[in-house]
């Protein structure tokens, strides 16, 4: 990109000054985080403006190119015309009502409030706004800055508030930039818990060797919140903030916090491409993001000291890392949402517990939004690059970290408000869906609304511990039971639960539910053997017995002509020396036997003295009592029964 011939240029590209006497006014981006790469003046107040792209000027130069911050000089009642004409395609934020925001001396920023137009020139998005000054200065920026001196300056303030609250804050230098800038750890905990012991000093990490670790704590579990590892997603600093405000802070919830668990910080881990003005990258075009599975101490310090971090307290003790969470800024999908992994159902039900406590204790948190899918944790972005080595999922990987997370709020607006329970200690409208702010459906997004999702981050993680005392979810449901369900239920409509047989046949009801979570979301087991059914005593029929005569033998020796027969086994038969063709038989006239099935290939078999019996071709059918076991085909014939087939026969035409 050429510069103008007014320019005065930075030793960043992106930092430059320029000065127009026609109008007698006068920009720069000269300082940190400012970015603006080209300015002239298209007529009486007209302005055409280009921001600098990622590693503008070198090698490692790529088209990330959205952050815009400069600063203008004018005269009093000059209404100045800014057209930005080389942007990123940002067309979806902008269709939504994204504006820039302006920052006047004495003033907070806030959207700019003129109309805005844009339109797609080939291959770049360029948007028109105007400003009508009634001071002499002007900041201006694509969405509110935070800046690496901001940075620097909030950790001093929180320092001294500890000091003065007795909280346990201490800052360590875990690893230098590229650029030689301080990547800061903070650890923030209350000093209960605290022993004499400092924390092992980590091979490469943390330069500076007389400046001593951290203490230890015994009996609490760690969180680990990072962010800025894209340097222009400035929500996930405000998100930050809100955090870190709201844990310094005398709520007592905060104080629960710092009683029952230790927070390691990383507030801003790509120092080098925020004070630059870039969008995405660092200093040598890299997504730092794609980058956790293996990183360089070279190529990704601060990454490579983050991993080390994380992988050193797992050695240590594999349950001691309760939450990670990388916060970020999103461009395309509205709201505020987490990225989550995929799980097993009981384990995905945890991972998503936390999401479904963020919406009910932030308004604008959209749980519905978030996605814990495996597509997701394995997509690919333009550049080929996997999100397989993201802090989220390679964290989860190699930790296995149930609760691991990357939190993403758009920069300009949701999709929804949640009707929050109110809370006595919550007084600040962001954090009351009652609020005027909230009247007209979702609002566009402000600092404070930033805020308000990072103290939500606080107290959803007291209520998964179930240590909150002010809690909206708790006096209804102390141990989220009926949340877990809840949540169960959603995800058994979600890919690929819902494909899931005994997941889908759990969540035909609550009460199944409750049962398929109880028992470790595993079927229940069923008795293979067949449930028979229990005849009451009075109810069976009386057995009745026979006795064999002399007299009968020789007559069962001759062919049977009498008009019914039958067989019964006796079970006090004590004949044995009596062969069983000898014996004559008493038919029991108060036993029947049960229909067995009917099949399709029935024919009518004619029997002796006119009877009939319908019967399958090629089978003898016995009655349960009399066969061995069940066939293809009905039951499979008793064999002691083949010889006598005519018996059998009538013994059935019997029990009908």
């Amino acid at each position: 990109m050429d510069k103008a011939a007014n320019a005065t240029n930075g030793p960043v590209p992106q930092h430059n000054s320029f000065r127009f006497t026609e109008d007698n006014v006068s920009m720069t981006s000269d300082f940190d985080s400012g970015n603006l790469a080209k300015a002239e003046r298209a007529g009486p107040g007209i302005y055409h403006l280009w921001t600098g792209p990622d590693c503008m000027g070198t090698l490692a130069e790529n088209g990330c190119r959205s952050w815009l911050f400069f600063k203008v000089t004018a005269p009093i009642g000059l209404t100045a015309t800014f057209t930005v004409k080389n942007l990123n395609l940002q067309g979806k934020l902008f269709k939504e009502g994204m504006k820039p925001v302006i920052k006047v001396p004495g003033g907070e920023w806030e959207r700019v409030c003129s109309p805005v137009t844009f339109n797609v020139v080939g291959e770049d998005f360029e948007f028109t706004f105007m400003h009508f000054f009634k001071t002499t200065e002007a900041e201006i920026a694509f969405s509110y800055p935070w800046s690496y001196n901001d940075h620097l300056q909030l950790l001093e303030k929180l320092r001294l508030s500890a000091l003065c609250q007795g909280i346990y804050f201490y800052k360590e230098n875990i690893i230098n930039s590229l650029e030689g800038r301080r990547c800061d750890l903070l650890t923030i905990t209350s000093f209960s818990g605290m022993t004499e012991e400092r924390e092992e000093r980590i091979p490469l990490l943390f330069p500076e060797q007389s400046v001593e670790r951290a203490q230890k704590f015994v009996g609490k579990p760690i969180v680990i919140i990072t962010a800025r590892v894209h340097p222009g997603e400035t929500p996930g600093s405000f998100v930050m903030n809100g955090f870190l405000y709201f844990i310094m802070s005398d709520d007592p919830r905060a104080i629960s916090l710092r009683d029952n668990f230790v927070f390691k910080i990383v507030p801003m881990l790509n120092p080098d491409g925020v004070y630059r003005g870039y969008y995405r990258t660092d200093t040598r075009g890299i997504n730092l993001n794609r980058f956790y599975t293996n990183p360089s101490l070279a190529e990704h310090p601060t990454v490579f000291a983050v991993r080390e971090l994380v992988m050193s307290y797992h050695r240590e003790n594999k349950d001691q890392i309760y939450l990670y969470a990388d916060l970020h800024g999103h461009a395309t999908k509205k709201g505020c949402f987490i990225y989550g992994n995929y799980l097993d159902f009981p384990r995905q039900i945890e991972t998503c517990l936390f999401a479904k406590l963020m919406a009910l204790n932030c308004v604008n948190f959209d749980f519905e939004g978030s996605n814990f899918t495996e597509k997701n944790m394995h997509a690919k972005d333009k550049r080929g690059l996997s999100k397989d080595g993201s802090g989220r999922v390679a964290l989860f990987k190699s930790a296995n970290l149930v609760r691991c997370y990357t939190l993403e709020c758009n920069y300009n607006s949701g999709r929804l408000i949640n009707q929050i329970l109110p809370s006595g200690l919550d007084k600040n409208p962001e954090s009351s869906n009652d609020s005027e702010m909230y009247k007209n459906g979702p609002p566009a997004y402000t600092m404070p609304i930033f805020e308000d999702v990072g103290k939500a981050i606080g107290i959803s993680l007291l209520d998964t511990a179930y240590l909150n005392n002010n809690s909206r979810v708790l006096p209804s449901d102390p141990g989220l039971k009926q949340l877990r369900v809840d949540v169960a239920a959603f995800l058994s409509t979600q890919i690929p639960f819902r494909f899931d047989p005994n997941i889908k046949k759990a969540s035909k009801s609550q009460e199944d539910l409750e049962n398929f979570i109880k028992n470790g979301c595993k079927p229940p087991k069923l008795d293979s053997r067949p449930k028979l059914k229990k005849i009451p005593e009075e109810t069976k029929p009386q057995k009745r017995y026979f006795r064999i005569s002399e007299s009968s033998t020789a007559s069962s020796e001759r062919p049977n002509k009498s008009k019914k027969s039958s067989v019964v086994e006796s079970p006090k038969k004590e004949a044995a020396d009596v062969k069983p063709k000898q014996l004559s038989v008493v038919p029991v006239k108060n036993y029947t036997f049960p229909k067995p099935p009917k099949t399709d290939n029935q024919k009518i078999l004619q029997l002796p003295r006119g009877r009939s019996k319908l019967r399958a071709i090629g089978q003898h059918k016995t009655s349960k009592s009399l066969s061995t076991k069940r066939g293809d085909s009905g039951y499979e014939r008793n064999k002691s029964f083949e010889k006598e087939p005519m018996l059998l026969t009538v013994m059935e035409a019997a029990g009908e």
